[in-house]
């Protein structure tokens, strides 16, 4: 017995029925929320990485996020995300990889930029800054010259 299908018309292919109730649009607000999450938290703990929290820093992660998601970010929800990274969880490397698969190069730019902005919005990009935002451009499958393409830009635009 083979049961009730769908039959597209364009590709010929064979679907249950449940297929007809298939929503994309909850499946893109669900990506889109993690995505949101991880960019929040991939900047905190790019603010973290010289041990030092500075109050251009989080300035920096306000203005950007909010253009991100357009929405503001107020400081007790980055303290929060500040509280929760420094207790552990999935590393930053971890977050890459998972935003890595539905970001194109367009989006992984994007979290590289931000994170950079965070880095140097002290006037310093130190050497562990450097680090961390090297581990996330591999996690997020960059390539070496597409990464320090990135970084030669942001250096230059933030001397100009």
């Amino acid at each position: 017995m083979l049961g009730e299908y769908i039959e597209c018309g364009g590709c010929r292919g064979t679907y249950k029925p449940a297929v007809l109730a298939y929503d994309p649009s909850k499946d893109q607000a669900r990506d889109e929320a993690e995505f949101l999450s991880a960019m929040r938290r991939v900047m905190v703990m790019m603010m973290l990485a010289d041990g030092v929290i500075d109050e251009n820093e989080i300035k920096t992660i306000q203005e950007v996020f909010g253009k991100i998601a357009k929405r503001d970010i107020q400081r007790p929800e980055i303290e929060k995300e500040i509280a929760a990274a420094k207790a552990g969880g999935p590393s930053v490397e971890e977050y890459c990889k998972k935003m890595s698969g539905f970001l194109n190069d367009a989006g992984k730019e994007m979290v590289v930029r931000a994170a950079f902005l965070v880095a140097a919005a002290d006037g310093k990009f130190e050497e562990e800054e450097k680090a961390l935002l090297s581990r996330m451009a591999k996690a997020l499958e960059l390539s070496a010259a597409h990464y320090r393409g990135i970084i030669v830009e942001m250096t230059e635009q933030k001397a100009a």
